[in-house]
């Protein structure tokens, strides 16, 4: 039995299943964290979706491990993975350091790995387990981007697919660019282009949060009576709403193809929402666009050499969280027996002293009270002796579960019901 077997991740990704079942099941995912809360056996969760992966990690109770499985994996689609315990805290791990990307090494996945876990800590659903285990995948990532330097040339989403649409733009400095969307996505867009020397960048969301977004960036908001010119004079149109419905229609592009004349160049449209933020434009030859799919076929490999590096990286911190867990569980039963031994210890005592307290005018024991006392605690501690060193062998070897189960069974302790505050 795995050690961390509470510990479960559902996963749709695009290396496994595709985007199109990315998008399925980013769809089915609220519904399933309403199911995931209101299940008893959940003790927390979080969601980690993103433009290429659907992740929910889940704690669970350990009577509740069989049920939860048969209900998530089907709701997010019927090719979802399932993975538990050290297999699960790998997939968190090396998602976190950018290795199941779809661009290998991106870096964009870290603050999307912190907003899932804080949003998950503000609806009281990230469990004290998942906590450490997102903490610890994050500094995995920082050790890797510190240390490998996976990341160092700048790959992410939003870079590849800039790079691929440099070839119908004009120069970056000439190019006017029009961005739809004002998540976390559009910050690394504006980020990105303005590092590349793009200097007329506007920006609309029918959510009307253009105005901070463009405030908080250095660059222009737009309403929608503004979209058909702006639209007309752009080189380079980048959508990333994901709301599930075009923002950017035929209508709408074939006015501003008709109003562009014929000797600009196509308009350049990059698409980053999983669903599709714009209509597909097939065969218009005023334009070239350029979704996720395209991007995940036409971005350069990685460094082997350096993704096999932090492949190892990844694998030491696997096993070091899985002992430090263990370490945690162990601690937990040792705790819990010493408690339930000195109960016992001192409801004796306790049952002892009106027998053995010598009462007014009564000569006293031969052997004193309290040395009874004493007696009676070390021969409690010396019982728990070989116990407490089977104890710390099974965390050495693997087999702390099992030795807690064990325990549960022989002497009705459950690590559980330790009282000390240090296990809070």
């Amino acid at each position: 039995m795995n050690d961390i077997v509470t510990i479960h991740v559902f996963t749709v990704d695009h290396v496994d299943q595709g985007l199109e079942a990315v998008a399925h099941a980013s769809a089915a995912v609220d519904a399933v964290g309403r199911s995931l809360e209101e299940d008893p056996a959940v003790v927390g969760f979080f969601v980690l979706s993103t433009c290429n992966r659907v992740d929910i990690y889940v704690d669970l109770a350990n009577d509740g491990a069989s049920a939860v499985p048969a209900k998530t994996g089907p709701a997010l689609g019927p090719t979802t993975r399932h993975r538990e315990g050290a297999a699960a805290i790998r997939r968190l791990f090396r998602t976190a350091s950018g290795l199941d990307s779809l661009v290998v090494g991106e870096r964009e996945i870290a603050g999307q790995l912190r907003r899932a876990t804080a949003a998950a800590r503000q609806r009281d659903t990230l469990s004290p387990a998942l906590a450490r285990a997102a903490g610890r995948a994050s500094a995995v990532s920082r050790r890797i981007d510190r240390e490998v330097g996976l990341s160092g040339t700048g790959r992410s989403v939003v870079a590849a697919g800039l790079d691929l649409m440099a070839c119908h733009l004009p120069t970056w400095t000439q190019c006017h660019a029009l961005l739809f969307g004002t998540g976390s996505y559009a910050g690394a867009v504006v980020t990105r282009l303005q590092s590349l020397g793009v200097r007329h960048i506007r920006v609309h969301s029918a959510s009307g949060r253009a105005e901070v977004f463009a405030r908080g960036h250095g660059i222009d908001a737009l309403t929608a009576s503004d979209l058909p010119d702006a639209l007309t004079e752009s080189d380079l149109v980048v959508a990333c709403r994901g709301i599930g419905v075009p923002v950017l229609t035929d209508s709408l592009v074939n006015q501003a193809l008709a109003r562009r004349g014929p000797d600009r160049a196509a308009l350049a449209i990059l698409d980053l929402s999983l669903t599709g933020d714009t209509a597909p434009y097939t065969g218009s030859p005023g334009v070239f666009r350029m979704g996720l799919s395209t991007i995940q076929h036409l971005v350069p490999p990685a460094d082997h050499a350096r993704t096999d590096e932090a492949a190892k990286v990844v694998d030491q911190a696997v096993a070091d969280f899985c002992r430090d867990e263990r370490a945690r569980n162990i601690d937990a039963a040792v705790l819990a027996l010493r408690e339930h031994v000195g109960a016992i210890v001192e409801d004796e005592i306790a049952r002892l002293r009106p027998r053995h307290e010598p009462s007014v005018g009564q000569e006293p024991d031969a052997i004193p009270v309290d040395q009874v006392h004493r007696a009676l605690r070390h021969v409690g501690a010396r019982l728990l002796h070989t116990t407490l060193t089977q104890a710390h062998e099974a965390a050495r070897n693997g087999q702390t579960a099992r030795y807690m189960e064990a325990l549960s069974l022989v002497m009705d302790v459950r690590p559980q019901d330790a009282k000390s505050d240090r296990l809070k």
